[in-house]
């Protein structure tokens, strides 16, 4: 019974109507398949938006309400185009939402993201070039104003 209860919120993304009710302070496991979950108010998704959008990390002409759509399923439309390597995605996504996003967020990058080319970002190549990253132990050097952004983010910093 206890594994599927467990199940049970676990599947609630493929038929919402059917999603079991949850305690205000549980949160269902997935909140989407396609969009990132935050606990980050506006403040700092905007400020998080400015930051890259300043650094040239995602394109200019990407708006807030796009940017924020990767949070909100209902307004999520259109990815958001990354000028920069693949790899500093990699890299800024896992730093900003992989602590709330912990099963599924190379999946949520392939559907938030895409290249400056228009392409997606392949699933594989994120999840195991990310390995590098660890092996190497350059996770806190790689990329410091991304890392930067990411920690504002995250905790209380200020950008």
């Amino acid at each position: 019974m206890r594994l599927k209860s467990i199940c049970d919120r676990f599947n609630h993304i493929d038929t919402p109507e059917a999603s079991p009710t949850t305690s205000e302070t549980q949160r269902l496991i997935h909140t989407s398949k396609l969009v990132f979950h935050s606990t980050a108010d506006e403040k700092k998704k905007f400020a998080m938006y400015s930051a890259l959008i300043q650094g040239e990390y995602i394109a200019a002409d990407t708006t807030f309400a796009i940017f924020k759509g990767i949070f909100d399923e209902t307004e999520f439309s259109t990815p958001v185009k990354w000028i920069k390597k693949q790899a500093q995605l990699m890299y800024f996504v896992y730093l900003a939402f992989k602590k709330d996003n912990p099963f599924d967020i190379w999946v949520k990058s392939v559907y938030c993201f895409c290249m400056a080319n228009g392409k997606k970002p392949n699933r594989e190549s994120l999840h195991c070039n990310f390995r590098n990253f660890i092996q190497k132990g350059i996770l806190d050097t790689y990329d410091t104003e991304l890392k930067n952004i990411a920690d504002s983010y995250v905790y209380n910093n200020d950008l």
